[in-house]
């Protein structure tokens, strides 16, 4: 890599850091400015909060009304993506990773608690003689239906489909599909009951 791309990829960071820490309604009203002409997309009424990191910023989509708090970080470089719907809010510390080959798509109306993973790609881990950190990820996908409470301190892992309307309770682990508008909790996450079914 020359030294004039090393350069460039260290003021970004720079500019990005700098934008990030701004407080305030204004500082915001520039992060959004600063993302909006970076991301893929990201629609219009969005709260950005301070300390936003992001890596593969060229392939993240981002609807209208988003509101997102302080630290969180999006992963979506080498070969991954990440789509958010419209009027969807991240609480303090998110991680959305979606990096080497993964794929996390975010319906409309989703709340997502604080200190939540979203997890698409994992490590591969078959050969026994090879260190873990040396045999690269496999690719996954999360998708996350309209109208999803996810609540705090959730993970949920790659190929995991969760239904419009699903609430995942506070500390669960997803490790497989939830059906909508169900109610799951534990670690692995499992049903524990279903909306509107004492009506």
């Amino acid at each position: 890599m020359s030294v004039a791309a090393i350069v460039g990829g260290e003021w970004r960071r720079y500019v990005q850091a700098l934008v990030g820490a701004i407080p305030g309604a204004s500082g915001s009203w520039l992060r959004a400015a600063y993302w909006r002409r970076h991301f893929r997309h990201l629609g219009s009424r969005c709260f950005i909060d301070t300390g936003l990191r992001v890596a593969g910023l060229e392939n993240i989509e981002i609807g209208d009304a988003f509101s997102c708090m302080h630290n969180c970080f999006f992963t979506a470089d080498e070969g991954g993506s990440i789509r958010i719907g419209r009027q969807v809010a991240l609480n303090i510390n998110v991680l959305i990773a979606a990096s080497e080959g993964g794929r996390v798509v975010m319906g409309d109306n989703v709340l997502v608690g604080p200190h939540v993973v979203l997890r698409a790609s994992s490590h591969r881990f078959d050969d026994r003689s090879t260190p873990i950190r040396n045999q690269g990820h496999t690719g996954g996908e999360i998708e996350i239906g309209e109208d999803v409470w996810l609540a705090a301190h959730v993970t949920v892992l790659g190929n995991v489909r969760i239904g419009r309307g699903a609430i995942v309770a506070a500390g669960a682990v997803v490790t497989r599909d939830v059906g909508a508008y169900s109610i799951v909790g534990g670690v692995p996450a499992r049903v524990i009951g279903e909306r509107g079914a004492h009506e």
